[in-house]
């Protein structure tokens, strides 16, 4: 009797023993998973600082960007580049107008703050909902060489002085560039300037320009 007593004890310890190695490996095993689920927390967490860092770097290259393009689209006006610039060179200096093409072509005039806060709108739209999409940036207002020569006429307070001419060139330009751009992004009500306006800062940037010639910057 006293050996079957002895076995039963030894027998209800190690039921003992199996019981508590069996909760110590499942303690472990939930210890396992709940540092694994803290280390994926930790990842999931690195990662989104990086993504945040990369958004914020992204958003400071394309502000440079706008403000190389802004810098550009200046640069071109001081340059007497394009037919507005031309023709207000032209008015302030009281010469001739040479222009090569019909008085009714048809082109697409947007001031340089017009199609900046254009593409601002754009980048926000495309960040705050990412997908691809091509958004044109125009004034959508088609404007006619006769409407312009008329534009500086009223500035000016006189006419200026035009001369038409054929060109071999004349052939290649198109009667009619018209630009309406079909996606919706970006595309909130935003100021425009108006033909006359902006006509008006060209004039001025150009009288500027004659009294003070524009600021070249000096090479190292």
């Amino acid at each position: 009797m006293a050996l079957q007593s002895e076995i039963a004890d030894l027998q209800s310890r190690l039921h003992d023993e199996m019981s508590g190695r069996e909760t110590l490996r499942h303690a472990r095993n939930e210890a396992e998973v709940s540092l694994a689920r803290a280390r994926e927390s930790v990842r999931a967490a690195e990662r989104a600082t990086q993504e945040a860092g990369f958004a914020e770097r992204s958003c400071r290259d394309r502000q440079a960007e706008l403000g190389r393009r802004a810098e550009t689209l200046a640069a071109q006006i001081a340059q007497q580049q394009g037919l507005l610039a031309h023709i207000a060179h032209c008015v302030l200096r009281n010469q001739p107008v040479r222009i090569y093409v019909s008085f009714d072509t048809i082109r697409d005039y947007i001031a340089s703050d017009d199609a900046a806060a254009a593409m601002i709108a754009a980048l926000r739209a495309a960040s705050e909902h990412p997908h691809v999409f091509t958004r044109i940036i125009a004034s959508e207002q088609p404007t006619t060489i006769a409407e312009i020569i008329a534009t500086f006429k009223r500035i000016a307070r006189r006419a200026p002085r035009i001369i038409t001419s054929a060109s071999r060139l004349s052939g290649i330009y198109p009667r009619c560039v018209r630009f309406r751009s079909a996606a919706v992004e970006g595309n909130a009500t935003l100021p425009r300037t108006s033909l006359l306006i902006g006509i008006a800062h060209v004039m001025a940037a150009e009288r500027a320009a004659v009294v003070r010639p524009p600021y070249r910057v000096q090479g190292p």
